[in-house]
């Protein structure tokens, strides 16, 4: 009897437990927390900018606190600033607004002025300096020298001063070309001249002659000076174009900058042969490596050389030398490559002749061939 009494008055809190826990599921009511802060407040990250020393563009940021969109406008702002934007909507990112000076028509001197910005969270207002003043042209250098293998440079047309320089290329050598001939440069932004020497073009020689640029700022000079002539560089089985054999990616890469193409293939011990490409110097390296990216290491294994380059070999035969000349100088040799149409000589050097045989189309150095 004490048994039954038990199981039932179990039966009956169980059953008097899941009632409640399901009628406090039903009864319970999801509310968002409560805030008193759903109306935006504008937030701007500064009060005050200064454009004194002719900066190219400053930002400031609009931000809000609150739940509710944020809309601003300007409403106001001096004449001789330029900004990116003057509204727009603030949800969950700030806005990034640009400011610049306008110095087309400004007079040299000290200007204020105030940006004034309202929104429906509040009103902003940044304080806005400029002190303009003239121009300097700057020239980093005066003197440029040229020779067979550096044959381009670029430098900088500097505003050492305020407001906006305008300056233009006058005159220039006929054996050179400039990637722009006018600009303008601010104070924070100089312009940038690329000079390059057209070697294909002129005889070998020496050079020197002058460049002339004006400005609103005044005038300067710059002597361009090139030494160019063909050099014995090529030497079978050791390397060219002063690069050897058996060196590593790196060691070309401070001579030559970085390649302008590569390619890669697999050979079938596994490793990788890489072939780098510096087509504007005639230039190809190959290398052997482990890794699918050529970082940096690896031997340099094989080096051919095209059209434009014009270093002779030990024996002063070029690209342009006539097949005869060839012949003359290395006699017959070791073995043909009849599909590349390649004369091979152990010593460590080939030549890959043209289809009418006539002149050489690459030159070939690579290790010593054993017999």
């Amino acid at each position: 009897m004490k048994i039954h009494s038990i199981l039932l008055m179990f039966a009956i809190i169980t059953i008097a437990f899941f009632s409640g826990c399901s009628d406090d599921k039903e009864n319970k009511k999801i509310t968002p927390p409560s805030n008193n802060n759903d109306t935006p407040t504008m937030r701007v990250d500064t009060s005050a900018i200064s454009l004194i020393g002719a900066p190219e563009t400053v930002r400031f940021l609009i931000r809000k606190e609150g739940f509710e969109q944020l809309d601003w406008n300007i409403t106001s702002k001096p004449d001789w600033v330029s900004l990116s934007k003057t509204n727009g909507s603030v949800e969950f990112w700030p806005d990034t607004v640009f400011i610049s000076a306008i110095y087309e028509g400004l007079g040299y001197g000290t200007y204020n002025g105030n940006i004034v910005i309202t929104s429906n969270g509040g009103t902003a207002n940044i304080r806005v300096s400029l002190t303009n003043y003239p121009p300097q042209l700057l020239l980093a250098k005066t003197l440029l020298l040229f020779n067979r293998d550096f044959y381009e440079e670029s430098f900088p047309i500097q505003n050492n001063g305020g407001n906006l320089l305008y300056w233009q290329i006058v005159n220039h050598p006929s054996w050179i070309s400039v990637s722009d001939s006018s600009g303008k440069s601010s104070n924070a932004r100089p312009g940038e001249v690329t000079i390059r020497v057209k070697l294909r073009e002129i005889p070998y020689g020496d050079y020197e002659d002058t460049m002339y640029i004006t400005s609103n700022a005044g005038n300067s000079e710059v002597v361009i000076s090139l030494s160019y002539y063909r050099v014995v560089e090529i030497y079978p089985g050791i390397g060219g174009a002063k690069i050897e054999l058996e060196e590593c990616y790196d060691n070309i890469k401070k001579l030559y900058g970085t390649y302008e193409s590569s390619s890669y293939v697999e050979l079938n011990d596994g490793r990788l042969k890489h072939t780098i490409y510096y087509n504007s110097r005639g230039f190809e390296f190959d290398f052997v490596t482990n890794n699918v990216v050529l970082f940096g290491t690896g031997d340099n294994v094989y080096m051919r050389f095209s059209w434009p380059y014009d270093g002779l070999t030990e024996k002063n035969i070029g690209l342009d030398s006539p097949w005869n000349d060839v012949q003359t100088a290395y006699g017959e040799p070791d073995s043909i490559d009849t599909a590349k149409r390649l004369w091979i000589y152990n010593e460590g050097i080939g030549f890959e002749y043209n289809t009418a045989k006539t002149q050489i189309k690459k030159i070939h150095i690579f290790p010593p061939i054993e017999n």
